[in-house]
């Protein structure tokens, strides 16, 4: 993983998106920038930051009192103590005003917030939020509902016990397309009904049918009802069944929409293990992408 150390003016940020982890001591808050950094040719729309979530700090702000309570009144106080991560988002959403995405309604077999997969030659974790997809850490790719043309289920491309999983492809409007790989085989009936959920177009092994199509065969109990994409990954896999779990398990919940209070409350992701103090230099890192 590279980390870039440099000084940067951020003169417009757009968007946070805080996503915590299970299993791992950290969580995840992605500032998107607009326009992106650019270092050399390269554009760098995201940075990714890396909290461990269950340190305190205490800390004021080095703000004058003046500017603290004209421009900022309401928006800032003049310290602040808190799970590291949770200061830092209510910092940057009152220095920024920028809007703060948490995990939605989607939950993994686990009862997670995310699922475990591959994109390139990058091993990581997809997040399905209520209005886009996210894949982090390396590289980051945030791709919107909006953008996404259909979404295929796709049987994994190798063989032997690596049938266990599958693959998810998205294709956006441009004709882009982005392949999710090494999904893990029992995650494969609630991402389907999260997209279907969505109003998203999925491809139904090789002819395209609309979400109704399918929510017709998801929604019927009957002994007879076959969901045609289990199906033919089972049929692919065998019958054995994978013992691999997804190791992410849900926090507090707030619907994924977009909100000005990410301060309000904390996961429980954020509750686990005790709380200690520590510096912001010694427990959080960043990744610029």
């Amino acid at each position: 993983m590279e980390y870039l150390q440099f000084h940067h003016k951020i003169s417009h940020h757009i968007h946070h998106h805080y996503l915590p982890l299970y299993n791992q001591p950290h969580t995840f808050v992605v500032v998107t920038l607009d326009p992106p950094i650019r270092k050399g040719q390269t554009l760098y729309p995201h940075i990714v930051l890396q909290f461990d979530t269950d340190f305190v700090v205490q800390s004021n702000l080095s703000m004058s009192e003046d500017l603290l309570y004209t421009k900022y009144k309401d928006k800032l106080e003049p310290s602040y103590k808190g799970l590291i991560h949770e200061v830092f988002t209510t910092i940057m959403r009152g220095l920024s005003a920028a809007k703060v995405t948490r995990p939605g309604k989607f939950r993994s077999c686990q009862d997670g917030y995310a699922v475990k997969s591959s994109l390139k030659a990058e091993d990581g974790v997809l997040y399905p939020l209520e209005k886009s997809f996210f894949f982090l850490p390396k590289p980051p790719t945030l791709i919107l509902h909006e953008e996404i043309d259909y979404v295929e289920f796709e049987r994994h491309a190798a063989g032997g016990s690596n049938m266990h999983y599958f693959d998810l492809l998205r294709r956006l409007k441009t004709e882009q397309e982005h392949l999710f790989r090494n999904i893990q085989r029992n995650e494969y009936h609630n991402l389907f009904y999260f997209i279907s959920g969505k109003g998203l177009k999925i491809m139904n092994l090789g002819e395209m049918q609309t979400t109704k199509g399918v929510a017709a065969v998801l929604q019927n109990d009957g002994d007879d009802a076959v969901d045609p994409h289990l199906a033919h990954i089972m049929h692919e896999a065998g019958d054995d069944e994978s013992d691999d779990e997804a190791n992410f398990v849900a926090g507090k919940d707030d619907g994924g929409s977009p909100t000005d209070d990410s301060g309000d409350g904390e996961s429980d992701a954020s509750e686990s293990g005790d709380e200690k103090e520590a510096s912001p230099s010694i427990h959080s890192s960043f990744m610029l992408y």
